[in-house]
């Protein structure tokens, strides 16, 4: 199981997409890997999860054992971040109660966190189904689809809750 950033970028995504497809090669995991970009009304904002010990534990403590800490109660101000940037987009009301339930369920590494955010974001936008047709029939993205157009580097979740279904379409689409 390769690891995942936290809120993965739609860069990180979109590589990861492409190496379900055979494409290329798996994405590795970014310098912090605790870290995720995400936009609002305000502007950017950088959401931390933070590791006991600190931020030097990254670079000297394998991914999947680096445990999160509880300092802060980040999990409800990222929940909330999440809210104030994402709720009004169209489809956050579709797939709020899963990624809330990820943030209220106890996850004890960075690693276990991560992954179950991947699933939820994999699960609601349809992405394994969308790659599994995509590598057995060979085909190409449907041409004319709109792409919606972001920075590559903010968290794919924005990209879920704008476009819902339509959010493998821009994954494969141009980077």
């Amino acid at each position: 199981m390769e690891p995942v950033p936290y809120l993965a970028s739609l860069s990180w995504y979109s590589s990861w997409a492409m190496a379900r497809l055979g494409l290329c090669d798996a994405p590795q995991l970014p310098q912090n890997p605790n870290r995720a970009l995400i936009r609002g009304a305000w502007g950017e904002q950088t959401l931390s999860v933070p590791i006991e010990g600190g931020r030097r534990r990254l670079a000297c403590v394998p991914y999947d054992r680096l445990r999160l800490s509880e300092h802060g109660n980040w999990r409800h101000a990222h929940w909330q971040s999440l809210v104030s940037a994402y709720g009004a987009f169209p489809y956050f009301h579709y797939f709020e109660d899963e990624f809330a339930a990820v943030y209220a369920a106890p996850a004890d590494t960075l690693a276990s966190l991560c992954r179950q955010l991947h699933t939820a974001l994999v699960r609601a936008a349809g992405l394994e189904e969308a790659l599994g047709w995509l590598r057995d029939t060979g085909s190409g993205l449907p041409q004319g689809v709109p792409v919606y157009d972001m920075p590559r580097n903010v968290a794919a979740i924005e990209l879920l809750f704008m476009r819902g279904p339509e959010t493998v379409y821009t994954l494969l689409g141009p980077c």
